[in-house]
């Protein structure tokens, strides 16, 4: 029987690196950047859904992820799990966009990687651009979520245009509305930037202690928090007399946990959205979606330990430049500022804590990758053809033709035309059906330049012309 091995990222390696001597040196945090019952929360354009799949299909290509299955500890969830509202689930929400798609598709990746029991988890995707469903599911079959429709409508009267435009992208105010946008049996939620990697279990930030208070997050109670704001601001005392009465400290609302029963009792959003009136007339802050979450709780913030929010991975907001890890223990690392790390490792210009993030990375680079084509039969014995996405192989069979490459790469192998064998040759992963079937087998992987398994199946010939059709790579 021919077994098909399944590699995911190097974070073996990445364990390593974390025990690198972080730095002593301290820098001012950066801003964070992606880093209903209310129906126009959840108004979908039907009009784009369709057209902007396809066009997604083509530009991102992620290798399916391994399948993550729950410790023993955990209990099997085949009967248990029912649905958003059973109270065993561990909630995380992250934004999905086209610009940080490889990020928020590494993030949830890094979760289920070091989760114990990652079937407990859910997910909300919040999006405003397009329908990405059908790629989350292709790349995570088993993964337990559901996709949100922010309307970018809600906040665009509400925007300063005074800042910086990647810190004023509507989707970075989603997190302001998850209150509404949540089914209401949804209590609580840990809300993450897609610029990060957990690299512990994420139920132990799940069962922070939030006392009081309704959201819990690393503070950092030394930075300059008058630069948050501007001269107007700290001159009107009826703008800078809200801190009157508690210990204003920074935090990063990358990582949060929020209780959100709490919110919607209070009315957070409300206040949240009073504060960016104001700064449309008055201007009384620099940066986007921070100063606001800022002005309603700083100082009201259940501590969390630094370890969740190793932040300011990305250098600052100006110049990207590299940064080390802050001294302690790491459970997350957070390349918040202008520095992402696919960027870095693409352009061939990577930070040394890139690395940390690339193991994560489902990202699947069609320039680089090698099809090889092994046939086994009975009568010709064994034989590998190498195939290029350029369509010139080192055989002179030639190129595959198939997904995800979007290319007509064509080959013959064994002297059959893949293209034009639809009811003789049918893809399966596995033991996606019995392999008594097969009269001849190709077992095919995709291997990157650095010799990386990215993907393996085989395809099977069939004794019997059983109309299976073609699978997709």
């Amino acid at each position: 029987m021919l077994w098909i091995m399944r590699f995911s990222g190097f974070f073996s390696a990445a364990m390593v690196m974390i025990v690198l001597s972080p730095s002593l040196q301290s820098f001012p945090p950066a801003e964070a950047i992606r880093s209903s019952h209310h129906d126009s929360y959840l108004r979908l354009p039907s009009y784009q859904l369709s057209a902007s799949t396809k066009s997604l299909e083509d530009r991102f290509t992620f290798r399916k992820a391994s399948e993550f299955r729950n410790a023993d500890e955990c209990g099997s969830t085949d009967n248990k799990i029912r649905g958003v509202c059973d109270p065993s689930l561990v909630h995380v929400a992250i934004t999905l966009d086209v610009e940080y798609l490889r990020g928020s598709i590494a993030a949830v990746h890094s979760i289920l990687q070091h989760s114990l029991c990652p079937e407990n988890i859910f997910f909300h995707f919040l999006v405003s651009e397009s329908n990405l469903e059908t790629l989350v599911r292709s790349t995570f079959p088993q993964l337990k979520f559901k996709v949100y429709y922010f309307d970018p409508e809600i906040v665009r009267n509400l925007i300063s245009s005074s800042v910086r435009q990647a810190l004023e992208q509507p989707l970075n105010y989603a997190r302001n509305y998850l209150a509404d946008l949540l089914e209401p049996c949804v209590r609580r939620v840990i809300y993450l930037d897609s610029d990060l990697v957990v690299v512990d279990d994420v139920s132990k930030l799940w069962s922070t202690n939030l006392g009081s208070q309704t959201i819990g997050a690393p503070e950092y109670c030394h930075a300059n928090f008058t630069k948050y704001f501007t001269g107007a601001f700290w001159s009107d005392q009826r703008f800078s007399g809200t801190f009157r009465g508690r210990k204003p400290c920074y935090f990063n609302t990358g990582v949060m946990v929020i209780d959100l029963v709490k919110w919607r009792r209070v009315g957070y959003t409300k206040r949240i959205e009073r504060w960016m009136d104001i700064q449309k007339s008055d201007r009384i802050y620099e940066l986007g979606s921070l100063p606001p979450f800022l002005l309603v709780f700083a100082g009201r913030v259940a501590p969390i330990e630094h370890r969740w929010n190793q932040h300011g991975l990305g250098g600052d907001n100006v110049r990207g430049s590299c940064r080390d890890l802050h001294p302690g223990p790491v459970s997350l690392l957070h390349w918040s500022g202008s520095g992402k790390p696919w960027l870095r490792l693409d352009s061939k210009r990577p930070c040394p804590l890139d690395a940390l993030w690339a193991p994560y990375d489902l990202y699947l680079d069609i320039s680089s990758v090698v099809l090889e084509l092994q046939l086994i039969s009975r009568s010709n014995g064994t034989k590998l053809i190498k195939v290029y996405p350029s369509g010139r192989g080192s055989s002179p069979r030639g190129g595959f033709c198939g997904r995800p490459f979007g290319q007509k790469l064509c080959s013959v192998v064994g002297g059959v035309s893949m293209r034009r064998a639809k009811r003789k040759w049918a893809f399966f992963d596995d033991d996606g059906f019995g392999k008594g079937a097969c009269e001849a087998l190709i077992a095919i992987s995709m291997v990157d330049k650095s010799d990386r398994m990215e993907w393996g199946g085989m395809w099977c010939r069939l004794k019997k012309k059983l109309n299976l059709g073609i699978g997709r790579i």
